[in-house]
């Protein structure tokens, strides 16, 4: 029988690293180009953290960051932890 639980935490890379839990998507800050202009296609790289409300943003269209830092500060927390333990 396959665990219905599944994963409570997903760690995404392009060019930057992302935590995604409990519906709450992190992006951690990246100088990179905002998009690429060969192909039209957005990139996602701010200079500023990203949050996003999976649940009901799943196209990551409005920047959630500013007002909620606490849930910023977990998950940037979070992500650190993940990856000083490589």
């Amino acid at each position: 029988m396959e665990n219905q639980k599944g994963r409570s935490v997903l760690i995404e890379h392009a060019s930057t690293l992302s935590i995604v839990k409990d519906g709450w998507k992190y992006i951690e800050p990246h100088a990179g180009p905002a998009n690429d202009k060969l192909v039209g296609i957005e990139l996602g790289n701010l200079n500023q953290p990203q949050l996003y409300n999976l649940k009901t943003d799943e196209s990551e269209k409005n920047n959630l960051a500013s007002q909620y830092p606490d849930k910023v500060k977990m998950l940037k927390d979070l992500l650190t932890e993940i990856k000083d333990k490589r």
